[in-house]
């Protein structure tokens, strides 16, 4: 285990699944400490396989797994599109670990189809959560990284 990251803290929006969780794990196995985020936590009991893991639940299990492989992590649940949400994330690192050195901005909305076939619901869902939730936990982490 390398430990380029030693002493980082690393936030990861929409870490709970794909691209996210993998950018978590990564960061975790170079000993940075983790915040995953999903939307809302999951009421129902998880289990490891994740086809049958509700979408809400995943940010706890890739803290749990960065966790048992070693590493520090925490799940926080919220919308980051949401703007006070954003810096209560933001704030649980500042709270947890005392600092920002990384932040990832992969939480997004997944859909498909033409432009045609794409409702103004369809285009909000998969867009405002890439676009206003990286504006959102940026202009909340900028007093704490500079």
């Amino acid at each position: 285990m390398r430990k380029s990251l030693e002493g980082k803290v690393a936030i990861v929006t929409g870490s709970g699944q794909g691209i996210g969780k993998g950018i978590a794990l990564v960061l975790a196995r170079e000993c940075a400490r983790v915040i995953t985020n999903n939307r809302k936590p999951n009421a129902q009991k998880e289990a490891v396989d994740l086809s049958i893991l509700d979408e809400t639940a995943r940010a706890k299990h890739a803290a749990n797994e960065i966790n048992a492989s070693s590493g520090e992590a925490i799940p926080f649940y919220g919308n980051v599109a949401d703007y006070e949400t954003a810096g209560k994330l933001i704030q649980t690192a500042i709270d947890q670990w005392g600092r920002i050195d990384i932040l990832v901005n992969n939480a997004v909305g997944l859909g498909a189809g033409t432009l045609n076939d794409t409702s103004e619901a369809d285009w909000d869902y998969q867009t405002i959560p890439k676009l206003k939730g990286s504006y959102n936990t940026m202009k909340h982490s900028i007093p704490h990284m500079i």
